[in-house]
């Protein structure tokens, strides 16, 4: 993707509670982070307003971005949540009596993140699965908490990203950007 086109990513890593945020930019044929973060809402708000927050969060990220910028292509990316078995199937909210699964509310983070980028159309929505994203940062065979350790450190070391080893959410999110222009650039 060396055509002189400016482009631009925005990367998620939803999860039920946080997202995670990194904005890719072109840079020399290749791209660099830019900026990153974490949309946290307060875990003591019911679900529906903590999802609002995420959706009220993305749209003005979402917005500045395509407003302020002079972009030629902007792509969208994110990371599904787990389905089936073991991670998708954990009881989410049982304090509060949801019956929901953990996939289940991250689904709807997704749907937030989808429904506060259709405003301003993305050119490409690129959706990763876990596995893709791990290999990106060359951490397939890892557990999640090794995985997680390693995409802070690959943050931090490959990508320059300041951040500290308790930002997971933000350094996941910026191996979901390194994925997302991997596939990107090869469309």
């Amino acid at each position: 993707m060396s055509d002189g086109k400016r482009r631009a990513l925005l990367a998620f890593d939803p999860s039920s509670t946080s997202v995670g945020w990194a904005l890719a930019e072109s840079d020399r044929g290749g791209f660099r982070i830019s900026s990153s973060g974490t949309i946290k809402p307060k875990a003591s708000l019911p679900r529906e307003v903590r999802i609002l927050h995420i959706y009220r969060e993305v749209y003005d990220l979402w917005r500045k971005i395509v407003l302020a910028e002079a972009f030629d292509e902007i792509a969208l990316v994110f990371e599904e949540p787990f389905t089936g078995t073991g991670h998708g199937q954990r009881k989410f909210g049982s304090k509060s009596g949801q019956n929901s699964t953990h996939g289940e509310a991250v689904w709807i983070s997704v749907g937030a993140i989808l429904s506060a980028t259709a405003t301003f159309t993305p050119d490409i929505i690129i959706p990763l699965n876990a596995s893709t994203v791990k290999s990106a940062i060359k951490a397939s065979r890892l557990g999640r908490d090794a995985a997680k350790a390693k995409a802070v450190e690959y943050a931090q070391q490959i990508l320059r990203v300041e951040l500290t080893a308790k930002e997971t959410d933000r350094a996941d999110a910026c191996a979901v950007a390194v994925a997302g222009w991997k596939k990107w650039s090869q469309q």
